[in-house]
């Protein structure tokens, strides 16, 4: 049975720019959601060999949650001032569900979803 999702804290909105830009909420990291990471880290059972097992394996993950992805060029400044609409930072949230993905040109295919247990109000 997976735990209840710790509610996470986000204060910041990130543009990162490198092969294609993207945009993500920068989450404050926590002893209860740094332990969440990693036991969903190994229920994943990466192989080594996996292009993502140096970013994402426990003491290297960044926690964020991504809101948008490979943002073309002449599009930057909409998506800024949409997101910026959008989202308030701070943002209190609670995980519903963690998903592995496997990025491509022309689709994003879910590789693993883990559905996490709410905490009642």
């Amino acid at each position: 049975c997976w735990p209840i999702s710790p509610p996470w804290k986000s204060s910041s909105l990130t543009l990162a720019t490198s092969a294609a830009a993207l945009f993500f909420l920068g989450v404050t990291p926590t002893q209860s959601l740094i332990a969440l990471h990693r036991r969903l880290f190994e229920a994943s059972l990466p192989d080594a060999t996996a292009p993502w097992i140096d970013l994402y394996c426990p003491g290297r993950w960044v926690p964020h949650c991504t809101v948008a992805l490979r943002i073309p060029d002449d599009s930057l400044g909409m998506v800024i001032r949409e997101v910026r609409n959008l989202i308030a930072t701070p943002l209190l949230a609670q995980c519903m569900a963690v998903e592995l993905l496997e990025v491509h040109e022309d689709c994003v295919q879910v590789i693993k979803r883990i559905e996490l247990q709410l905490r009642e109000s």
